[in-house]
């Protein structure tokens, strides 16, 4: 049996916050609502998404479509017809969201059509919000295109001008190719010209709300040096994966230990530490190449051949390491140690043989 100990004011702070608990359970069970929560002191704009188990990541992909301002402004107007039934739950949502009276909105109709549209995200389970909120802008902009356009001709002739390729709405577009004379350089403003026309053939058959809003293009330049052509090509894009600065670097802090006869050198540095920052993938080899691009003196340079990495353990043996190792497999909590190495039967490269005297070391003259 075990017996616990509180005091009276423990007791009532913890019956307190138990009753205040319940009564919010009660009152919204956010995993479980079956209805929508309306409210008479709700604010516009601001409303709650009931999860539906796992469905998080759409909850958070329509919480950043609901705060985009030219995307509602489209989306609460009723002047279009919409045939896409997930469109017409959608907008219900930013109806409902917009009106301020609701606390929570239950999102099971949405999910219903959301799960016939696309099988993948209709079983509960997790998924990407990225590529939700990809299939979202691709059906959102698909609609819109189609109530934009108006006529089967149009369509034809700007497609006959076009190369699409790829598929969704990031479609690829390659303009007429610019002569240009023998030296003569792209300047910026005939570049802005080419870029403003592509662009402009691109919106023709594609302009909407998220073609305008939330897409871009990327441009590719090749020239030819013998028959000065230039090659544009244009693609838009509406998702860019980009590296997280840093996020695949690691600092290693290295100490150099130069042999004893650098030391001895005037003008040389001494024992020094140094950071170097490399990949997180990579090998003991990477370290010391780029160290060895770091390290510079006056006198010589360093051969990369006499320079090993060791670290020091069992408080005094020194473990020389295999310069093929992952970063991934060194201990970098102890101490790693770039030192170098050099033959003491033959002439360094830091000390003429035939000069070196006692003297020179330290030592007194025998003579």
């Amino acid at each position: 049996m075990i017996m616990t100990f509180q005091t009276e004011e423990d007791a009532i702070f913890k019956n307190t916050a138990l009753n205040q608990s319940q009564q919010l359970e009660q009152t919204i069970k956010l995993d479980q609502i079956s209805t929508n929560i309306h409210s008479n002191a709700g604010i516009a704009s601001i409303c709650g998404l009931s999860n539906l188990g796992n469905t998080c990541f759409i909850n958070a992909s329509l919480q950043c479509l609901l705060g985009t301002q030219p995307l509602k402004k489209v989306l609460m107007q009723t002047d279009f017809q919409i045939k896409l039934e997930f469109m017409k739950q959608l907008q219900d949502i930013f109806v409902k969201v917009e009106s301020g009276k609701y606390l929570v909105l239950h999102l099971k109709a949405f999910h219903q059509v959301l799960s016939k549209l696309h099988p993948v995200f209709g079983n509960f389970k997790q998924h990407d919000s990225q590529e939700f909120l990809s299939f979202v802008l691709n059906s959102i902009h698909d609609e819109l295109k189609k109530s934009n356009i108006t006529s089967e001709q149009s369509e034809e002739k700007v497609s006959s001008t076009t190369d699409w390729i790829t598929n969704g709405v990031a479609k690829r577009l390659k303009m007429d190719k610019v002569l240009l004379e023998p030296g003569q350089e792209v300047n910026s403003k005939s570049l802005q010209s080419v870029d403003e026309r592509a662009w402009s053939h691109y919106l023709v058959n594609n302009e909407s709300v998220i073609s305008t809003t939330m897409q871009g293009q990327f441009q590719s330049i090749v020239s030819c040096d013998k028959c000065a052509f230039v090659s544009h090509t244009y693609e838009p894009f509406m998702f860019l994966s980009l590296p997280i600065p840093y996020a695949m670097e690691r600092d290693i802090v290295l100490t150099w230990v130069p042999s004893t006869e650098l030391l001895l050198l005037q003008g040389t540095p001494s024992i020094k530490r140094y950071s170097v920052l490399v990949n997180k993938d990579g090998s003991l080899k990477d370290v010391k190449d780029k160290f060895l691009k770091m390290l510079t003196t006056d006198d010589s340079s360093i051969i990369s051949q006499n320079v090993v990495l060791a670290q020091v353990i069992n408080g005094g043996n020194v473990n020389i390491l295999d310069e093929r190792t992952l970063l991934s497999y060194v201990n970098l909590k102890k101490d790693l140690y770039a030192i170098e190495v050099v033959q003491p039967s033959s002439c360094t490269k830091y000390l003429d043989c035939d000069n070196v005297t006692n003297e020179s070391i330290g030592k007194p003259d025998t003579k």
